[in-house]
């Protein structure tokens, strides 16, 4: 997931990504830690990596955290096996 965030000195618009596996297992964007909770709220780039995902239905979420300025576009890259 990657963004332009509004101009400041520090993060404006806050943007999270969430994957599921099919398990139910919840993987937060630039934690290492499958099943962490915790949110990036000092980026506009997060990043998910499962070096052996599972066969299944994937869920994955943008979720505006905060968006204080404006409409936030954003761009989303999934790389592997998908259909």
């Amino acid at each position: 997931l990657a963004y332009s965030d509004y101009p400041g000195a520090a993060l404006v618009n806050n943007l999270n990504l969430i994957v599921t596996a099919p398990n139910g297992t919840r993987y937060v964007g630039n934690q290492a830690n499958a099943g962490s909770t915790t949110l990036d709220a000092a980026n506009n780039v997060e990043m998910v990596d499962v070096p052996s995902a599972a066969s299944g239905q994937w869920s994955v979420e943008v979720v505006g955290a905060n968006v204080a300025q404006g409409r936030q576009d954003f761009a989303l890259v999934i790389v592997g096996r998908v259909s």
